[in-house]
């Protein structure tokens, strides 16, 4: 077998694992799949009366600019719920203002409400945050 076969079947069984320890509810697995972050977990932003969508790598590599300014946006996402929410009204709020670079480049409505729900995946919690996203 070729070495990137090889690389290509251990990328995808990386890929696989965060997801089987979450369907087993198993948390060393989860957290082994999670550690390389290789692994196909997607945050999910949405409103119950708007567009839902996940965030994926897929998705996220659309958005376009220089990778510290992506990072900042992925970082605020991720740890919204435990932002100040100050800070977190501030990235927030100019990351998907009318002309926002999330906004544009996730291609949301110009003049649509955004808000952002996480919620958790760590077993035996169901906290759910939502944080409006208006400048």
């Amino acid at each position: 077998m070729r070495w990137r076969n090889l690389f290509a079947v251990a990328l995808l069984l990386v890929g696989l694992t965060q997801m089987a320890g979450d369907i087993l509810g198993n948390r060393v697995l989860k957290g082994l799949g999670a550690a390389p972050v290789a692994a196909p977990c997607p945050i999910t932003a949405n409103r119950q009366d708007h567009v839902s969508f996940a965030i994926t790598p897929e998705l996220y590599s659309r958005l376009k600019g220089p990778y510290n300014r992506r990072n900042v946006y992925g970082a605020a996402i991720a740890a919204a719920p435990r932002l100040p929410e100050p800070i977190r009204r501030a990235v927030l709020g100019y990351a998907f203002a009318t002309n926002g670079p999330l906004r544009a480049g996730l291609a949301l409505p110009e003049n649509a409400p955004i808000a952002l729900t996480i919620q958790t995946n760590t077993r035996g919690r169901s906290e759910r945050w939502t944080f409006p996203c208006d400048p």
